[in-house]
């Protein structure tokens, strides 16, 4: 019988990950890859890379057409388990990237006036509002907006009706996702 060599709590401790962690550290500690560096690289530019080292098969490989660096910085091995572990370790830094930006990103909240619309609703499946209304901001005044249901999917609501909420209301909606997203905000 064959030993299993994945179980759950020894994962972390296989052949692969260990390579792809001294891996990324090197990139880190001797490139000097820091976080601020692998931040500037956006649209996927570390996956690509990382897809390019996946696929080398040796070192007298031509440069790949969607390498996104300089020609230099392309350095496949004939070492095919090498060349997994430096896209691994791209991998890793692009999930990082995404990770930190994701953290960082603060929802873009519209400036309301007449004419905005928004779709605030609990869950949004394709293009299928689930228990949730459109809006129109129908005025400002002082700290609330003035709004009118447009469409309702909501057992308690009904479409016509009118209402206001305060600005830090709807903003913390924003914030929070239960707004999912405005529809004309450019009116």
């Amino acid at each position: 019988m064959k030993q299993d060599l994945y179980k759950e709590n020894d994962m972390m401790d296989s052949y692969g990950c260990k390579l792809i962690t001294e891996e990324r550290k090197r990139q880190i500690n001797k490139e000097s890859w820091t976080d601020e560096h692998d931040d500037k690289y956006e649209d996927g530019i570390l996956s690509d890379a990382a897809i390019c080292y996946a696929d080398a098969r040796s070192q007298n490989e031509e440069i790949p057409g969607m390498w996104p660096w300089a020609d230099e910085w392309w350095k496949p091995s004939n070492d095919r388990i090498r060349n997994l572990t430096k896209a691994g370790a791209l991998i890793a830094a692009e999930i990082d990237r995404l990770a930190r930006n994701e953290h960082k990103k603060e929802p873009s909240i519209p400036v309301l006036k007449p004419g905005i619309r928004f779709i605030r609703c609990s869950r949004i499946t394709g293009r299928k509002i689930l228990n949730g209304e459109i809006f129109e901001v129908t005025g400002v005044e002082d700290d609330h907006v003035n709004l009118k249901i447009i469409t309702s999917v909501h057992p308690a609501r009904s479409e016509g009706k009118e209402g206001c909420l305060h600005q830090n209301t709807l903003y913390d909606e924003f914030k929070n996702g239960e707004i999912k997203q405005v529809i004309n905000e450019n009116i």
